[in-house]
C-alpha cells in the first residue's frame, strides 16, 4: 500500500495535534511533513522535545518530520493542510501559488474569516490556486490537546464533491475522531466561524455570574440569528442540525469545554468589573464619560493580547468585527450577536449587552 505524503503548512497547536492523530491511526501509511515561518518552534520539535503550545508531553510523531523549506515541504504531497491563525492564511495562501499540482487537494483547518472584507477561506484560496482546484475545510468539536490523545471527536469535512470529501474522511478518521462528509463548504465555514462569537457570548455571560440555564437560553436564540445568517448567505440548513459535527457537536463543545473563546468571554466581563470597581467608569453619572469607552477598548485589547500570548488566537474576535457587515449584506437583524460585537468594541458596556443578548 502506498504511503500518504501529508504537507503541514503550519505546525501549530491544531496542526500538531493532527499529525499526532494520523501518525496514531495511520502511522504505517502515512509520511506526515511539518513546515512553519516560526523557526525556533521547528528547532525545538526537530530536538524532540515537547511542543509548547499543547498542556502536556507530546512530542513530534515518528512519521512526521520538520522541513524549513516550503517547496521540499510541498514535493510529491497528495494532501496539503492549511494550519495556521486565520489572520495569516491571505500571506500563507499567496505563499502557495503555483507550488501545489491542481489535483492536490487543500484542506484548511482554521475557524475564521478575513479580517475587514469577511470573505470565507475557500475565497481566499481560489484566488490563488483557481476555482477548480479541490479545497476541503475541517470543522468540528475538536480541541487540539484532546485530539492529541486520542480522545473521542466529531468532525465535518466539506467539499464541493461529497465523494472528494468521503475520500479525504476515510485518511483523517480513525480511533478517536469521527469525520462526517459534507459538500456545503460555505455551511461547514460559517458554522465554524459564527460560532467563535456565540461561545464568546456564553463566556461573556458566565463571567457575569449567570446560571446555566441563562447561557443556554442566550445560545439557543443567538444560534437561531447565526443559522439564518449562514442561510441567507448560501449555506444549506441541514448543516446547522443539532446533529451536525461541525454545529451541534462544536457548539456544544466550545460554549461549555476548556475553549479560548469561552475563556475569552469569561475574562473580559472580569476585566470590566475590576475596572468598574477601580474607578474607571465614572458610575454614578447618566451615562459613560467617553473615558470609560476608551478604557473599555483598552481592557478588552489587553485581555486579548494576553490570551493569545497563552493559549493562541482567539478568531471569534476577528469574525465579530466583520459580522455586522454580513449581516446587512444580507438584510438580515441579528440583535443578539450585534450586542456582543458592541461590548467588544466597547460601545456597551458587560450588563448593557447582556440585556440586549437576553431580549
Amino acid at each position: 500500500m502506498s504511503r500518504h505524503r501529508i504537507a503541514f503548512v503550519g505546525a501549530g497547536a491544531f496542526g500538531f495535534a493532527l499529525a499526532i492523530h494520523l501518525d496514531r491511526s495511520r502511522g504505517d501509511q502515512v509520511e506526515v511533513r511539518l513546515y512553519d515561518d516560526d523557526r525556533d518552534l521547528l528547532d525545538l520539535l526537530a530536538r524532540g522535545e515537547i511542543h509548547p503550545r499543547i498542556a502536556g508531553d507530546l512530542r513530534l510523531p515518528e512519521s512526521a518530520s520538520v522541513f524549513t523549506d516550503l517547496d521540499e515541504t510541498l514535493d510529491g504531497a497528495d494532501l496539503v493542510v492549511l494550519a495556521v491563525p486565520g489572520r495569516a492564511v491571505p500571506l500563507a495562501a499567496a505563499g502557495l501559488a503555483g507550488k501545489i499540482p491542481a489535483d492536490v487537494p487543500l484542506l484548511n483547518v482554521s475557524k475564521a474569516l478575513e479580517l475587514e472584507s469577511g470573505r470565507r477561506i475557500s475565497e481566499i484560496v481560489a484566488e490563488v490556486r483557481g476555482e477548480s482546484a479541490p479545497y476541503a475545510t475541517l470543522a468540528g468539536g475538536m480541541i487540539a490537546a484532546e485530539l492529541a490523545r486520542g480522545r473521542r471527536l466529531g468532525a465535518t469535512i466539506a467539499m464541493k464533491d461529497k465523494r472528494q470529501a468521503a475520500s479525504l474522511a476515510r485518511i483523517l478518521e480513525g480511533p478517536g475522531l469521527y469525520v462526517e462528509a459534507s459538500d456545503d463548504v460555505i455551511g461547514v465555514e460559517y458554522a465554524a466561524a459564527f460560532k467563535s462569537v456565540l461561545v464568546i457570548g456564553v463566556g461573556l455571560l458566565e463571567g457575569l455570574g449567570c446560571v446555566f440555564g441563562t447561557l443556554t437560553l442566550f445560545l439557543s436564540l443567538a444560534s437561531e440569528e447565526a443559522q439564518e445568517l449562514a442561510v441567507s448567505l448560501g449555506a444549506k440548513r441541514e448543516t446547522y442540525s443539532m446533529v451536525s459535527q461541525c454545529w451541534g457537536n462544536d457548539l456544544l463543545l466550545s460554549a461549555f469545554g476548556s475553549t479560548r473563546n469561552r475563556a475569552f468571554g469569561v475574562a473580559v466581563t472580569e476585566a470590566l468589573r475590576e475596572g468598574r470597581e477601580s474607578g474607571d467608569s465614572g458610575r454614578g453619572q447618566e451615562s459613560p464619560p467617553e473615558q470609560w469607552k476608551d478604557r473599555r477598548r483598552e481592557l478588552i485589547l489587553e485581555v486579548r493580547r494576553e490570551m493569545e500570548a497563552r493559549r493562541g488566537t482567539v478568531e471569534g474576535v476577528s469574525t465579530a468585527t466583520v459580522l455586522p457587515q454580513l449581516a446587512a449584506r444580507t438584510g438580515l437583524e441579528i440583535p443578539r450577536l450585534g450586542a456582543v460585537v458592541g461590548l467588544l468594541e466597547g460601545r456597551l458596556d458587560a450588563d448593557e449587552a447582556a440585556e440586549l443578548m437576553l431580549v
